[in-house]
């Protein structure tokens, strides 16, 4: 039943973003396409045009991507799909294990994609030459890793997202309103913490604590390195928090409306 669920929550959070995977791709192939022409200004317009519109596409796949799952959470759990949802045969934790799942699939794909559309529309060996010279320090692995703390960063937006929906539904009244707070509150907090976390590591490392006394010291390359794995450490275990707490719950019961 958990394989019916997932099938059907991909299905809804699929139904419009795949339109964005398709005219980001499109767009990116046109404006690569247009760019191996000759040097003429409407070959030029056309193709950073088509690569504007799929970098727009890809900011649409991110948004859309990231709503859809809050709003498939709201509508299968707590509005009218949920008389349906809590008829089934499944427990409430195969029901947030499912949006769990989606989440994981869908914002795999859009990163995919996006990267894919990104890559067609802008890598070129002058594309590094400009990387290197405008970062003429920042080694592929402060890369890699910069690029795996957005995404966990992404990923925790939308558990913290889930998470509030769940505290702010089971209440009576004002549920949207409680759940946008609930996650301001949820979020700040895990800043906080994440600063507090910073700061205990820089009474061991001076090299850290000159970032907090002084504003416009610049970590080194070791430091940001370290900093990043930090960063992906605490974005980890904040997203199992969410999910283990936002499961929690809901087993204790839902307030349809």
């Amino acid at each position: 039943m958990l394989g019916k669920l997932l099938k059907y929550d991909l299905k809804w959070v699929y139904k419009l973003i795949v339109i964005y995977y398709g005219l980001a791709l499109v767009f990116a192939l046109v404006g690569r396409g247009f760019s191996f022409l000759d040097d003429i200004f409407i070959f030029d317009f056309i193709s950073s045009f088509s690569c504007g519109v799929s970098v727009a596409m890809m900011f649409n796949i991110l948004i859309n991507n990231i709503i859809r799952i809050w709003a498939r959470y709201i509508h299968n759990v707590y509005k009218d799909e949920s008389y349906l949802t809590h008829t089934l045969p499944v427990t409430k934790s195969d029901i947030f294990l499912s949006k769990v799942l989606t989440t994981l699939i869908t914002m795999f794909t859009s990163i995919i994609v996006i990267v894919i559309s990104f890559v067609i529309c802008y890598w070129s060996k002058e594309f590094v030459d400009f990387i290197k010279v405008l970062l003429p320090d920042v080694s592929w692995s402060i890369i890699i890793t910069t690029g795996i703390v957005v995404i966990l960063e992404f990923l925790f937006l939308v558990f913290i997202g889930l998470l509030a929906i769940t505290i702010g539904y089971r209440s009576n009244h004002n549920k949207l309103l409680k759940s946008i707070v609930s996650g301001f509150v949820g979020y700040t907090i895990s800043s906080i913490i994440s600063l507090i976390v910073l700061f205990i590591t820089g009474l061991f490392n001076k090299n850290i604590l000159d970032l907090f006394i002084n504003m416009n010291a610049t970590p080194s390359m070791d430091i940001l390195k370290y900093l990043l794995v930090v960063a992906a450490i605490l974005y980890l275990v904040y997203i199992i928090l969410c999910i283990v707490i936002g499961n929690k719950l809901l087993q204790k019961g839902v307030n349809v409306d």
